[in-house]
C-alpha cells in the first residue's frame, strides 16, 4: 500500500491540486449529461473518472499536507453536486422510473434529508464543525452512493446484461441509505456533545 501511495504521488503532477480536482467534478456534470444522451457507456466512464478524482483529491491533500477550510468545503460541495447531477440525469431521462421504482425514490429522500440535516448542523455551529472529523460511515456512504449511481447509469445502454448489472445499483443505494442514517447518528452525537 505504501508503494502504491508513493507511486501515485510521484506520478501526479504538481499542478494537479486537490481544489482543481474538486472543480473538475463540478465542471464534468454537464459533460456527463451530454455524453449520456450520445453514448451512456462514455458518460459512465467519465463519471467513474470523476468519482476516482474524489479519492485522489483527499489522497493528495494528505500527501502534500494541504488542508484548508475552503478546500474541505469545496470537496464536500463538489461531491454533492456530482451526485445530485447524476441523480437528476437518471430521473430526467427516465432511466429510473418512479412509477415502478418508488423504493429508489424513498431511498434518495432518506439520503437527501440526511445531507440537509448534517449541512444545517455545520452551518449552525461552524466552529464546532471544524473539530468534527469525517466519520467512517460517511466515507462508506459516499463511496456506495457514487458506485450505485454508476451502476444505474449502465441501464441506459439498453442491453439485458447491463440492465441486470444496473439493478444491483438499487440494492447498493439502499445500503448507502442505511449508512446515511448511521453517519447521521454519529454526526448528531458529535455535535450534541458539550464542549
Amino acid at each position: 500500500m505504501k508503494a502504491l501511495s508513493g507511486l501515485v504521488d510521484k506520478c501526479t503532477p504538481l499542478w494537479l491540486t486537490p481544489n482543481r480536482l474538486s472543480w473538475f467534478r463540478i465542471w464534468v456534470i454537464p459533460l456527463v449529461w451530454a455524453l449520456y444522451i450520445i453514448h451512456p457507456f462514455l458518460a459512465f466512464a467519465l463519471y467513474t473518472i470523476a468519482c476516482v478524482s474524489d479519492w485522489l483529491d483527499g489522497f493528495l491533500a494528505r500527501q502534500r499536507n494541504i488542508f484548508t477550510e475552503n478546500g474541505k468545503r469545496l470537496d464536500e460541495i463538489s461531491d454533492k453536486m456530482l451526485v445530485a447531477g447524476v441523480l437528476a440525469l437518471l430521473f430526467a431521462t427516465g432511466t429510473i422510473h418512479l412509477s415502478t421504482e418508488s423504493e429508489v425514490f424513498w431511498t434518495v429522500v432518506v439520503i437527501v434529508v440526511r445531507e440537509c440535516i448534517v449541512t444545517t448542523l455545520r452551518e449552525i455551529s461552524p466552529e464546532r464543525a471544524k473539530a468534527v472529523p469525517v466519520v467512517w460511515s460517511a466515507r462508506v456512504k459516499t463511496t456506495l452512493i457514487m458506485g450505485a449511481l454508476g451502476l444505474m447509469m449502465l441501464r441506459g445502454i439498453k442491453e439485458p446484461l447491463w440492465y441486470l448489472v444496473s439493478d444491483i445499483g438499487g440494492l447498493v443505494l439502499l445500503v448507502a441509505a442505511i449508512f446515511s442514517v448511521v453517519s447521521l447518528g454519529q454526526y448528531v452525537e458529535y455535535f450534541s456533545r458539550r464542549r
